[in-house]
């Protein structure tokens, strides 16, 4: 079963059955089958349809590995600000930081009236469609 899967591998169970915590990593269903995956950074890092018994312990890992690149993504987010935020004189520095950090992979969120959306990662804003490219 996938919640024994999930506490094999170190997740509480706060509410049986629908909501899960290891660490700052949290994973919920939404009114559905599927699990929204967050963690302190991003409240909607990653949609999963909940598994059937064979792939079960083999979703908790990629549960797992998305939460650890949405950690590893935000600190390296984190670090290029923190570049540009100390060096500003710098200008070989500050435009590699500027360059990296314009290539965002973007988890859009609604925001207000639900036609704006930011960014998780690195709070850029647009209206539109949420999954328009």
């Amino acid at each position: 079963m996938f919640s024994d899967d999930l506490k094999k591998s170190g997740w509480e169970e706060v509410v049986p059955n629908e909501v899960f915590r290891k660490g700052d990593w949290k994973a919920w269903y939404d009114t559905s089958s599927v699990l929204i995956i967050e963690n302190k950074n991003n409240p909607n890092i990653f949609p999963i349809s909940h598994p059937n018994d064979s792939q079960s312990n083999w979703t908790v890992h990629l549960i797992e590995e998305i939460c650890t690149l949405e950690d590893e993504r935000f600190r390296l987010t984190q670090a290029l600000k923190k570049i540009l935020k100390e060096n500003p004189d710098n200008m070989a520095t500050t435009e590699i930081a500027q360059s990296a950090l314009s290539l965002c992979v973007h988890r859009w969120l609604p925001e207000g009236d639900g036609t704006t959306y930011r960014c998780a990662v690195c709070g850029t804003t647009k209206r539109g469609a949420m999954y328009e490219h």
